[in-house]
């Protein structure tokens, strides 16, 4: 059952991963899951709303919007279908980088999102999709 609204919300492009755990190019990975912290993905649109730890290459002052913000998806494709497991790759730019995330999910719902971004450090993060 699990499985049957795992696959229909990706076909249907229409989910939201709750983050757990992050895990930065430096420093251990981190609990923060119970903070509210999702990516979603509507269609067309992406609403990101990740913590951020790293090094930042080149930003605004004061920091910018870095992994919280709500934008277009320019490019969205599922690159792996496995049996137990489906890759999708989108990119957004939302005026200050343009950030590429790589989202695996798996049947039973955990997911894992790879951000990469232009402007600073890749940083990963593990979660739960939501299927209720």
């Amino acid at each position: 059952r699990a499985a049957t609204l795992v696959q229909q919300a990706l076909d249907a492009r229409q989910y939201t991963i709750h983050v757990e755990f992050m895990n930065p190019a430096r420093g251990a990975s981190r609990n923060v899951g119970g903070d509210g912290y999702s990516l979603t993905v509507d269609g067309d649109k992406v609403n990101s709303h990740l913590p951020y730890m790293g090094t930042a290459y080149s930003v605004p002052y004061g920091g910018g919007k870095v992994l919280t913000f709500e934008d277009d998806i320019d490019e969205y494709a599922e690159i792996q279908a496995k049996p137990d497991r489906r890759v999708f790759v989108f990119t957004t730019n939302n005026d200050e980088d343009v950030i590429t995330f790589e989202v695996t999910v798996f049947d039973n719902g955990r997911a894992d999102i790879a951000v990469h971004s232009r402007n600073r450090e890749q940083i990963s993060y593990r979660g739960q999709l939501e299927t209720e």
